[in-house]
């Protein structure tokens, strides 16, 4: 199935080595389709998605949710996911 809409994320991978703290940032990709949106690590399919939403934290990044009956995800962003929000509307509003 082909992809409608992608919407990078960031996850913060914390380690150590050589005694020492780091911080790496690894970019992954939410992927929406006609009847899910798959993350890395998770699938949620649009039946079980209530709404999504995007709440800036500062000019560098925001937080983006998905509010779904197994509760709320957050995921933190670079790019304000609008479109990305726009396109899980029109395509939720065509399964209902």
């Amino acid at each position: 199935m082909k992809p409608i809409a992608k919407q990078v994320y960031i996850e913060v991978e914390r380690g150590i080595a050589s005694n020492q703290q780091y911080y790496q940032d690894q970019e992954h990709e939410l992927i929406l389709y006609n009847d899910r949106m798959e993350s890395s690590k998770e699938t949620f399919y649009l039946q079980d998605v209530l709404d999504l939403s995007y709440r800036s934290l500062n000019h560098n990044f925001g937080l983006f949710y998905i509010h779904s009956n197994r509760g709320v995800f957050s995921f933190q962003v670079k790019m304000k996911p609008a479109s990305f929000i726009e396109y899980f509307k029109k395509v939720k509003t065509n399964l209902l």
